[in-house]
């Protein structure tokens, strides 16, 4: 999965909280709340974005 495509899944996630999506706005919220450690994003991201999980953060 390219960066692109990881932007684009956080967009959207962004987009379905924004509407009121229960399950984009407890992402957020878990997000918001939880310590922002390596681990701990990791894990936030097998969870609420888990086809980006892994994939390269470098530009094409």
């Amino acid at each position: 999965m390219s960066t692109q495509n990881t932007m684009e899944m956080w967009l959207r996630l962004m987009s379905d909280a924004m509407r009121g999506t229960a399950d984009a706005q407890e992402a957020i919220r878990t997000l918001g709340e939880m310590p922002t450690t390596p681990d701990q994003l990791t894990r936030w991201m097998t969870r609420f974005m888990p086809m980006a999980v892994g994939q390269s953060t470098k530009p094409e």
